[in-house]
C-alpha cells in the first residue's frame, strides 16, 4: 500500500490535473465488416483491434458510455481512480478521491469488482511501461504531484496510441444505433445463406 505524505486537496489536485492537458481518448463507430464485435480497444499505431482482460474491457464501457454524461471534473477524478487503482495507492483514493466520487453519488466499487487491479489496457510505447514501473516502486513518500503528473502521462499515452470501438457490447439496446447493427447483421446474415445456398446448388448442378 501505498503511503503518502502532506496529502493535498481535491482541489489542488483537480488543478494540477487540468493543467496537464490530457485528452480525451477517441470513439470509433463500429464497422460490421471490419471490427471484431468483442473487442472494444483498438491500437491507433497497428491500425487493429486487441485483446485486452474484462476489467479494461469495462473501463472502455466507461469511457464510450457512462462518462460522456458525466461533468470534467468527475472525468478527472475517474481517470486519476483508474490509475491509482492500477499501482495500487489505496490511502491517496480513500482520502482525496472518493469524496468527489460519493458527490456525484458513485462509488469505485460499483464501477469496478473490488478486486480488480489491471484496468488499463497497455500501450506498446516506452514511456507507458516505464511510467507505470516508476509509479509502483514509489511506494515510500513519493510527492502527490508525481502521482497525478504520472497518471496524466498514462492517459495521455492511452488517448495517442489507442482508441474505443463502440463494439455491439458497448451500444444502449433501446438506441438507433444498436437498431442499425441489428438490421446490418440480418443483411449479412441474409446474404450469407444466399451465398451459401447458390455454393451449395451450384455443386449439385453439376
Amino acid at each position: 500500500m501505498t503511503i503518502l505524505t502532506k496529502q493535498p486537496t481535491w482541489g489542488n489536485v483537480y488543478q494540477l490535473w487540468n493543467q496537464q492537458d490530457v485528452p480525451e481518448v477517441q470513439i470509433i463507430d463500429f464497422e460490421l465488416d471490419n471490427h471484431f464485435t468483442r473487442l472494444p480497444w483498438f491500437n491507433l499505431i497497428d491500425d487493429k483491434q486487441i485483446i485486452t482482460s474484462n476489467p479494461q474491457n469495462i473501463t472502455a464501457m466507461h469511457l464510450a458510455n457512462r462518462l460522456i454524461v458525466e461533468s470534467e471534473e468527475f472525468r478527472a477524478a475517474y481517470m486519476i481512480t483508474a490509475f491509482l487503482i492500477q499501482v495500487g495507492s489505496l490511502d491517496f483514493q480513500n482520502a482525496i478521491l472518493d469524496p468527489v466520487w460519493l458527490r456525484y453519488g458513485h462509488h469505485r466499487f460499483r464501477w469496478w469488482h473490488p478486486n480488480a487491479m489491471s484496468i488499463l489496457p497497455s500501450v506498446e510505447t516506452s514511456r507507458f511501461s516505464r511510467t507505470l514501473n516508476d509509479a509502483k516502486r514509489r511506494y515510500y513518500n513519493p510527492a502527490w504531484e508525481e502521482f497525478i503528473e504520472a497518471a496524466a502521462k498514462i492517459w495521455k499515452d492511452i488517448a495517442i496510441g489507442l482508441a474505443i470501438v463502440r463494439v455491439p457490447e458497448l451500444m444502449c439496446r433501446d438506441t438507433m444505433e444498436y437498431q442499425s447493427y441489428q438490421q446490418r447483421l440480418q443483411l449479412k446474415f441474409d446474404e450469407d445463406d444466399r451465398k451459401n445456398y447458390q455454393r451449395i446448388r451450384l455443386k449439385f448442378d453439376n
